[in-house]
């Protein structure tokens, strides 16, 4: 499917989801509300959203948000999707960026796979490049991720 995000704000015990950006504006911003102790978010019609658990513990290394010193005014994150893709190994995931804030944000998607003895997060950057980046493989740092070039993002949370 479609790989979308949107805004939300938590208001007390209630997360508003403002959707007007994937519904082109049909339908604005919803309530949802936790249930089933945490693991999901009841919305007004009824419909029901499960929490997202990875099935390879992997993933959980390398979801946060990081900073790029080749782009010290911008910031990178990375998420779970919840899906396995025919065309990618493994558990795939969103990475979203900002290499400057007057350029606005990227996305693009990404796979974390088993290796040999640790999880290696594979970044496709063909369409944020132009083509001049395609599939990189990302291994755990010290303080992030590390890029064969050498270039390491920083996790900040």
């Amino acid at each position: 499917g479609e790989v979308w995000w949107t805004e939300a704000e938590v208001v007390g015990n209630v997360l508003c989801i403002d959707f007007s950006k994937k519904t082109n504006g049909k339908v604005g911003k919803l309530d949802a509300k936790p249930v089933n102790e945490g693991t999901g978010l009841l919305f007004p019609d009824g419909n029901t959203w499960k929490r997202f658990v990875s099935k390879e513990a992997s993933t959980a290394e390398f979801t946060g948000t990081y900073s790029d010193p080749k782009h010290p005014e911008g910031w990178r994150m990375i998420a779970p999707t919840g899906l396995v893709s025919c065309d990618w190994p493994g558990d795939e995931t969103i990475v979203v960026g900002v290499d400057d804030p007057a350029r606005g944000a990227w996305w693009t998607k990404g796979s974390v796979v088993k290796g040999d003895d640790k999880a290696k997060l594979l970044i496709d950057f063909s369409k944020k490049t132009g083509g001049k980046v395609g599939l990189l493989t990302a291994e755990k740092a010290q303080k992030g991720i590390r890029f064969p070039d050498g270039n390491e993002w920083s996790k900040t949370s």
